[in-house]
């Protein structure tokens, strides 16, 4: 059986040294059945160094990827954190489309790629039915692509029996956040730069990814589709940020936090430091690259390929991801639910700012109907319940840099999107 060397690369991290692959270990072989064996060695990028490393592959016959649908049966050492030393993946090709398949004639070659624990892939996977033992994060996913994602992530196990999160690149990048006709300017234009990238739910945070990780003394939701957004006042989501609570944001960053993310999702993820987006996080992968009114374009056939609203909504809430997705593959930022975002709803200046936070919650609030009020953004289809009918938003309501305040007990029907800063 011959065996075919193997290009590999490395992603720099500014914070840990990356593993590297030895060329010379690797090797690629046919066990005598349909499965491929690819075995490699992941050294230390200088002596001494421990870290492990996130691996990701692709398979290529004549030079050319088999696709990422082919390579949802990839096993063992890939698209997961790796110790060091001597490892081995498995492969089996898809039978519908290689029925003859053989190493010899497929001149099969792989891609092997390390990346460092803090420079990860664009997509995380969290598979929520082993959550409490999952502090190790061992058992975590990793891809490069969305097609790689086993079975496609619009399947619903994905909205309901995992979490996936979509890596955002903004880490030095300059943008403008905001629209220049808010009679309230509280959607100001402004440039706004970050410095970090971070990670952002594909979905809204959904009833069955509720009922797996709501705290002991929450009860599931048993009446609603599980890929229904689920929906809550910002208080119960995180806990009440009005006076002088220790929940302030942003006098208290992350690290204070009740509610349903600090007492249910936070420790059934091992201490993943899940939040709500930041109003700047949010419009930022909404936009994903676009200045336009919607992440598409500007027109309402545009918004009616990505979002369910009061125009084609029928007045309910949809499941999610059944729209397409924006340019990043991150889905619904516009329609179906408005989202709770953390910053405190206040007008703003046109001055450029880092990393933006908003005012304290304790901060006096001119121009508001009313005191602690944090942002929503996003819309809604129009009910909140089967027989009862809420505000419905139009297109206008749609656009990337929507805003509306709302009183932090208040807002029931708002759910939110995960997101956890990488720094």
């Amino acid at each position: 059986m011959k065996t075919t060397a193997i290009a590999f690369l490395i992603s720099a991290s500014a914070f840990a040294a990356v593993p590297v692959i030895d060329a010379n270990s690797v090797s690629v072989k046919q066990d005598g059945s349909r499965t491929v064996v690819i075995s490699y060695k992941l050294e230390p990028a200088s002596a001494g160094d421990t870290e492990p490393a996130i691996i990701t592959a692709d398979i290529l016959t004549n030079g050319v990827s088999v696709g990422g649908g082919n390579l949802w049966t990839l096993s063992g050492d890939v698209n997961r954190i790796v110790t060091q030393g001597d490892r081995k993946i498995l492969w089996q090709p898809n039978e519908e489309k290689m029925p003859e398949f053989s190493l010899p004639a497929a001149q099969v070659t792989a891609k092997i790629t390390a990346w460092s624990t803090n420079s990860p892939p664009n997509y995380w996977v969290i598979d929520l039915r082993t959550s409490d033992s999952m502090k190790d994060r061992l058992a975590d996913r990793y891809y490069p692509n969305a097609e790689q994602i086993p079975l496609t992530v619009t399947n619903n196990i994905y909205k309901t029996e995992r979490l996936v999160f979509r890596r955002i690149p903004a880490k030095g990048v300059t943008w403008r956040q905001g629209d220049t006709n808010d009679p309230t300017k509280r959607s100001l234009y402004r440039y706004v730069t970050f410095s970090y990238d971070y990670w952002i739910g594909v979905y809204e945070f959904t009833v069955g990814q509720f009922n797996r990780l709501r705290p002991s003394t929450w009860g599931s939701v048993t009446d609603e589709s599980e890929a229904f957004p689920r929906r809550n006042t910002f208080g119960n989501w995180r806990g009440d940020p009005n006076g002088s609570s220790e929940y302030n944001w942003p006098s208290n960053g992350h690290d204070k936090v009740a509610g349903i993310i600090g007492n249910g999702i936070r420790p059934k993820l091992g201490g993943v430091m899940v939040d709500i987006a930041t109003a700047a996080e949010w419009e930022y992968a909404c936009r994903a690259g676009s200045s336009t009114k919607y992440c598409n374009g500007d027109t309402k056939a545009d918004l009616d390929k990505v979002a369910w609203y009061v125009e084609n909504s029928g007045g309910v809430y949809h499941d999610v991801g059944t729209k397409l997705p924006n340019a990043w593959g991150v889905y619904d930022m516009h329609g179906n639910c408005w989202e709770w975002t953390l910053d405190k709803s206040s007008k703003r200046t046109s001055e450029p700012v880092w990393d933006p936070t908003g005012p304290m919650q304790d901060e006096a609030d001119t121009g508001n109907t009313g005191n602690y009020k944090n942002k929503c953004m996003g819309a809604y289809g129009g009910r909140a319940w089967p027989d009862q009918y809420v505000h419905g938003c139009g297109a206008e309501d749609c656009t990337s840099a929507a805003n509306r305040g709302l009183l932090t007990g208040e807002g029931t029907t708002c759910t939110i999107r995960l997101v956890i800063p990488l720094q």
